[in-house]
């Protein structure tokens, strides 16, 4: 990792997924302004390009034809003209479209300078997303001039194995990209109290077990999920987090946001030598995490 990394998030409500190229130039416009901050790592939510689905009949059909990108698209390409433009790295999420005709995968693209450096996939999902989207199957690192990054995609946190693997596989930073939902006029997935608690601590957890820093985005505002199921709010809540769990920048709610932060690589030196958490593990152990399904 180098020196001092100076990171931004954008916590922000994307446009619907017929207007993704607001969302481009939204984007683009927070890279223009935020690099030339002096910020070199920019995050933006889950589905930060496309947007989710709108549920209904024919939901999933509608979703492949008109929310949908591939890592060649032209919006993806946009941002990386950007991200060339001002010598920066950027993780945006998108409705990724496979090769595959109707298999949707919820990713989201590190994309720097050099072009698109590395796509991680969703493999958890809650609720409604198993009808629309398929699950990825790796667990990846990006090595960059920056530093050793692992993206963690919103309810791949819910997991730990997830953000340890990438810590074992040399992640200094890492990137949760979320929406995670408050819930809507007609309910939501779990209780909006409970979420806001968790979703408030789950980042310095996340920080301090794994020893990296954290840079948890969510998004704002709200989106319409279908007719029968209403609008959702997001948590909002955005936070940088150092490696001893220490807040070094947080969002208000659900409102639009931008945070910066510097990420000083002597604080990750100094948490990994002060505390072994991760040379301390007994991984003979947890064997049964694996074999009892």
């Amino acid at each position: 990792m180098k020196s001092t990394v100076k990171a931004a998030l954008v916590q922000f409500s994307p446009w619907p997924m017929r207007e993704m190229d607001k969302n481009v130039e939204y984007i683009n416009t927070q890279i223009e302004r935020l690099s030339q901050e002096g910020n070199e790592l920019i995050v933006f939510p889950e589905m930060s390009v496309t947007n989710f689905y709108e549920h209904h009949e024919n939901g999933r059909e509608e979703y492949w034809n008109t929310g949908t990108i591939t890592p060649d698209s032209e919006q993806l390409n946009r941002i990386k003209m950007k991200a060339k433009e001002h010598n920066c790295y950027v993780v945006v999420g998108f409705a990724e479209r496979s090769e595959v005709v109707g298999v949707i995968y919820n990713s989201a693209a590190l994309i720097g300078p050099e072009g698109i450096i590395g796509v991680a996939r969703k493999i958890h999902f809650p609720g409604l997303e198993k009808q629309y989207f398929t699950a990825g199957g790796n667990i990846e690192v990006f090595e960059t001039p920056l530093g050793k990054i692992g993206i963690c995609i919103c309810y791949d946190c819910m997991f730990p194995e997830v953000t340890r693997i990438l810590a074992l596989k040399g992640a200094e930073i890492t990137v949760i990209t979320s929406s995670i939902w408050e819930g809507g006029e007609k309910g939501g997935i779990g209780d909006a109290e409970h979420k806001k608690t968790f979703w408030d601590k789950l980042p310095q957890v996340k920080a301090v077990e794994n020893q990296t820093f954290v840079i948890a985005c969510n998004g704002g505002g709200s989106h319409m999920i279908g007719k029968d199921i209403g609008t959702w709010s997001r948590l909002g809540h955005s936070k940088i987090v150092n490696p001893n769990g220490e807040i070094r920048a947080t969002a208000d709610h659900n409102e639009e946001a931008v945070l910066s932060a510097v990420l000083n690589q002597n604080e990750l030196v100094k948490s990994r030598s002060q505390y072994t958490f991760l040379s301390d593990r007994k991984p003979h152990l947890f064997q049964e995490i694996s074999l009892n399904k």
